[in-house]
């Protein structure tokens, strides 16, 4: 208990301590326009606008244009019911601030009893410019991110409503953690519950498509404080070669699946050590499913596309638990811990960010292939266990 204290203390102290520097190491970075939890405070905005003057909703087609939000009309219309409003923004980021640095902190403590030294890596991981870009913006992020930590508890102790509650809500606000209901469905043991979450998150899936067909907005392209398929594709409108964007989206996933190739033939070779992600099997403890969760989370993140850097977030946990797991395998240790260094510190300088893009492309190649194999394995246990009629 006092590890796990300890460990919140410094992390919560840590993103004190950025905000007191007034965000000195975003301003070191390559990142514009450094303000304090200005989204959270626009999202606090457009709420107060969507209830409209005399309490007249806006519409849900002019949402975008006339309050400036894009995504979950139910939670602007949720948080348009209580007394929030911009002046909150203060309080409510540093509320959310403190959560995260609690879930983080905890995640530390679990680390340090297996490594001080991963543990402390974790902590400078913790500190880099993605995660206090994510803190100093006040992003929805960070509830997406709790929300999933909740759900993952929840799944970790078979608890059903603790697990689809604070999903459908990340899936209503953001839709990109939408996948993680059906993922859940897969994991749970008894045919009832399965059908009830797929029940539900048919139900969520209806709702979110319905919103995004009756929206005027548009999602935003990346730009270069981005990651995802679409990235390496600006590299090419930057040396002045103007593309389309879907050719930026084809591209991206010609790179990911070369690198998911290599990724193949060094595990054959014994090069590199992938540990499995469990996607299918149900998952016993709270770190294994928090994995599992996060490393789904940011490969969807990576194949839509539209993320800017404060989602790298979602590789923290999936990237320290394979160092953890391949600590006994040194080439493969070497090369997680160097591209995770790359991946989280290379949008502090232009002239690494493209090998941290390079480095984030690794990430998702490994946690495709983590994540395929074992379906792959789990398809082929089932087949076999089927019955074969013979002929007689």
């Amino acid at each position: 208990m006092n590890r796990r204290l300890t460990w919140i203390t410094i992390v919560g102290l840590s993103f004190t301590l950025h905000k007191l520097s007034d965000w000195f190491l975003l301003r070191i970075s390559n990142v514009e326009g450094v303000t304090d939890f200005g989204d959270l405070k626009a999202v606090l905005k457009s709420a107060v606008c969507a209830e409209g003057d005399l309490g007249t909703l806006v519409a849900k087609s002019e949402l975008a244009t006339k309050c400036g939000y894009i995504y979950g009309e139910w939670f602007l219309r949720t948080l348009s019911m209580t007394p929030l409003t911009e002046s909150h923004g203060f309080l409510v980021a540093w509320f959310l601030i403190g959560l995260l640095a609690v879930v983080l902190g905890m995640y530390c403590s679990v680390l340090y009893r297996h490594s001080r030294l991963l543990a402390y890596f974790a902590l400078i991981c913790v500190n880099s410019p993605p995660v206090i870009l994510l803190i100093e913006r006040a992003n929805l992020d960070i509830l997406i991110y709790l929300l999933i930590a909740i759900s993952a508890w929840g799944m970790s102790r078979s608890n059903l409503i603790m697990t689809l509650l604070p999903l459908s809500t990340a899936s209503m606000t953001k839709f990109y953690s939408l996948p993680l209901l059906f993922l859940v469905a897969l994991k749970q043991r008894s045919a009832l519950s399965r059908w009830t979450t797929s029940l539900i998150a048919v139900l969520v899936s209806l709702k979110v498509g319905l919103e995004l067909i009756g929206s005027e907005a548009q999602v935003p392209r990346p730009t270069f404080v981005a990651f995802g398929l679409p990235v390496f594709g600006l590299y090419l409108d930057y040396f002045g070669i103007q593309t389309h964007p879907r050719v930026h989206d084809a591209l991206g996933l010609i790179l990911l699946s070369c690198s998911g190739a290599v990724i193949w033939q060094t595990q054959r070779k014994s090069w590199l050590r992938v540990p499995k992600c469990s996607l299918v099997a149900p998952c016993e403890s709270y770190e294994s499913v928090m994995n599992c969760l996060c490393a789904s989370t940011f490969l969807i993140c990576y194949v839509l596309g539209s993320n800017y850097d404060y989602r790298l977030i979602l590789l923290l946990i999936p990237a320290l638990s394979f160092i953890k797991e391949t600590r006994d395998h040194n080439f493969t240790s070497v090369m997680f811990i160097s591209t995770t260094i790359l991946a989280m510190w290379g949008s502090i300088n232009l002239v690494i960010q493209p090998i941290g893009d390079i480095a984030i492309l690794f990430w998702a190649s490994v946690l495709a292939f983590s994540i395929f194999s074992e379906v792959g394995a789990v398809a082929a246990n089932f087949r076999s266990a089927q019955p074969r009629n013979r002929r007689t």
